[in-house]
């Protein structure tokens, strides 16, 4: 069994603790919360005080965890990889390209395993789909928040992990729009992203809907695919040679918690050796995208919520 530890600015989800503390794979070992001014909690683990307890904490892991990637949080995931520890982050997008290239490049430099959270590529309804994906055309996906104070930036990026692990291709073109409907700053991002294969796909992320929906749509020859994350629920639609309106057929989904299938899945990559991924398996293209995105309408992650 692997150990592992949580490190960042806190508060920790729930979710991520739950999930590791049933996990199969990972032994739990603490977490370490940066030092943050006005704060006393700022290192946890057992018993450890400045400023031995990060480096004490890095020494008796396997891996490590970040669940929010900071400026602050960065440093810490430098000294973790110069350490030869295994890491798991969450969403980058607060980083630049150099920052974050950088540290793929510490882990291969390091032989050890950099991953980026892509929760909703382990989503079941996505993996159940995925049995009939047959050289996708276009993709449409959507994704809308009833929360105004939800992040658009967070809402964006898991807009884009269906489209990543459905065409696993590099990105050739890009056009994106910010739309704001709300006190000037945008509520929506829609993005067209056309891919090296030819695929294209549509996403809109929005945090200023009446309701909450995530969907999307997979376009090949002869068929499409409708997915719903929300209501966990997939159906096809073939196109025949008739004059028949085409009926949708339902497909049952059952699976896993996501959380816990992608931490399944960071410890699978270290006990099989598969640390050098590729930028879809390893999140990159997911950041990537997102990134660029984002400065095609000049939004700066940090300073945007």
């Amino acid at each position: 069994m692997l150990k592992i530890g949580i490190v960042g600015n806190g508060p920790f989800s729930d979710e991520y603790l739950d999930a590791l503390n049933q996990s199969s794979d990972f032994a739990f070992d603490g977490y370490y919360l940066i030092n943050l001014p006005g704060r006393s909690d700022n290192h946890i683990h057992n018993n450890l005080t400045e400023p031995a307890g990060i480096r004490e904490l890095i020494h008796t892991c396997d891996a490590l965890f970040f669940p929010e990637v900071t400026q602050e949080v960065y440093h810490l995931i430098t000294l973790a990889l110069k350490h030869s520890r295994h890491v798991l982050i969450g969403n980058p997008l607060n980083l630049d390209f150099r920052l974050v290239d950088d540290l793929f490049k510490l882990a291969d430099e390091a032989n050890v395993l950099l991953k980026v959270t892509q929760t909703i590529q382990y989503d079941p309804a996505l993996r159940r789909a995925s049995d009939f994906i047959r050289n996708p055309v276009y993709l449409e996906v959507r994704k809308e928040s009833i929360n105004v104070g939800e992040s658009l930036v967070e809402i964006l990026y898991n807009s884009i992990q269906p489209a990543v692990y459905i065409n696993q291709a590099s990105m050739k073109k890009l056009h994106a729009v910010g739309i704001p409907p709300n006190n000037g700053a945008p509520d929506v991002i829609n993005a067209r992203i056309e891919f090296n294969n030819g695929c294209v796909a549509n996403v809109t992320s929005n945090r200023y809907s009446s309701s909450e929906r995530f969907l999307c749509r997979i376009h090949q020859e002869k068929q499409y695919i409708d997915i719903d994350f929300t209501s966990q629920s997939i159906s096809l639609t073939g196109f025949e040679e008739s004059d028949e309106v085409p009926s949708p057929e339902e497909i049952k989904v059952s699976g896993n918690y996501p959380i816990a299938e992608e931490l399944s899945c960071f410890a699978g990559n270290i006990l099989n050796n598969s640390f050098h991924l590729n930028h879809s398996q390893s999140g990159y293209n997911t950041y990537f995208i997102s990134r660029k995105i984002l400065e095609e309408i000049c939004i700066v992650p940090s300073l945007f919520k």
